[in-house]
């Protein structure tokens, strides 16, 4: 083996008071990536190369979305996770992620992200490049993990899932051609004064929107929106309010009957040192609850009653 082939190793380990095999589980459901992983906006299965399971991974960099494929193949006895990316940038020319859980009792585990890869060029420059680079993502990830099993193993209740469905008499592919064309959304939603978007190509969309609050005054979004079909659509909300740490909403639009049925369902993972900063002096996580239900739920529907009347006239 040359020098430019020898394989690099880096290891990052974080504590977890949670259960080793929820936290596994939590790991290996990839529908949990977007509310855990800030850059991650939608992560789908593709296909399947023998053990390995072909994903698509869509995630925010800069003011883009960038889509990039990886291979991915689950143990569950061993409570382990292979991840290999499909293209590496360079200096890379390989790379594989190994999440490992290591149970600590009955009620903790440590959880390991092991980076293993090759250079083209293996120099002192080239892998200190490398080494801060996976410092930085490993540090962040592993910290998103922990945040992430300690919260569904003890305070499950920050964590909010707003659904809504409508239906409308109109073709499925009409329905989610108007929500994913969010720049014409203006012209038949009084609420949305702006939406101008940085990026919209191949089923990606970076986009600022405006949209009219209840006492007048304008509310200011950035989303990262990603279509992976004409029935799919993902996004997420850049810009948070105190009382939020994550919002990540999925819409499905199905046949039925003639028409179509777009359900929505809104992830939302509550910041609780925000809710009297948001809500007031007093306000408990109950009242903050209640609020984000009845907001969540106000907003889309403006939204998916405005594309109805919009389908169905048209």
């Amino acid at each position: 083996m040359t020098t430019a082939e020898q394989a690099v190793r880096a290891v990052h380990e974080i504590a977890v008071r949670a259960p080793a095999r929820e936290t596994y589980r939590l790991l290996a459901d990839l529908d949990n990536w977007p509310w855990i992983f800030k850059p991650f906006v939608h992560v789908e299965r593709t296909g399947q190369e023998g053990e390995f399971e072909r994903l698509g991974m869509w995630t925010t960099g800069g003011d883009r979305v960038e889509r990039w494929g990886a291979l991915r193949r689950l143990d569950e006895a061993a409570l382990r996770i292979e991840f290999r990316p499909e293209d590496v940038p360079p200096p890379l020319t390989g790379m594989e992620r190994v999440w490992a859980v290591e149970p600590d009792g009955e009620h903790a585990c440590l959880v390991r992200l092991l980076h293993t890869y090759t250079l083209a060029e293996d120099t002192p420059a080239a892998r200190a490049q490398v080494a801060g680079v996976i410092d930085t993502v490993a540090g962040t990830e592993t910290q998103a993990v922990r945040e992430a099993a300690e919260l569904t193993a003890h305070t499950p209740e920050l964590r909010l899932v707003v659904t809504d469905t409508v239906g409308i008499e109109a073709e499925p592919r009409t329905v989610g051609d108007i929500l994913y064309d969010i720049t014409s959304w203006p012209r038949f939603l009084p609420h949305v004064a702006r939406a101008e978007a940085l990026q919209d190509a191949d089923g990606l969309q970076f986009v600022e929107v405006d949209t009219v609050e209840g006492n007048g005054s304008l509310l200011a979004m950035r989303t990262a929106r990603v279509r992976t079909s004409a029935r799919s659509l993902a996004y997420k909300q850049l810009v948070l309010p105190p009382i939020g740490s994550s919002h990540h909403v999925r819409w499905h639009v199905s046949g039925r009957d003639g028409g179509a049925v777009v359900r929505s369902e809104q992830t939302v993972v509550i910041k609780q040192d925000g809710i009297e900063a948001m809500l007031g002096d007093g306000k408990v996580l109950a009242d903050a609850t209640e609020f984000i239900r009845r907001e969540l739920s106000a907003k889309v529907r403006l939204i998916l009653d405005g594309a109805k009347r919009r389908a169905e006239g048209a």
